[in-house]
């Protein structure tokens, strides 16, 4: 895919590339949720949880 001319790959740094900004995370969180049928407690969110696409499927993948 692309997203202002940049290739997004699994690995692409989503935050540094800017193809996120931290205004997308409240509803990335909420679909999240909705695909994995669980919610997300924000209160244990870290730093880098969402640098990536494999970062999000290996933190978020599947519900607790």
């Amino acid at each position: 895919r692309q997203a202002k001319d940049i290739a997004i790959t699994d690995q692409t740094p989503l935050f540094t590339r800017r193809v996120l900004r931290s205004v997308h995370l409240p509803e990335l969180i909420l679909l999240l949720e909705r695909l994995r049928g669980a919610p997300i407690d924000v209160e244990r969110l870290r730093p880098g949880d969402f640098d990536s696409i494999d970062v999000i499927v290996d933190r978020f993948g599947a519900a607790p």
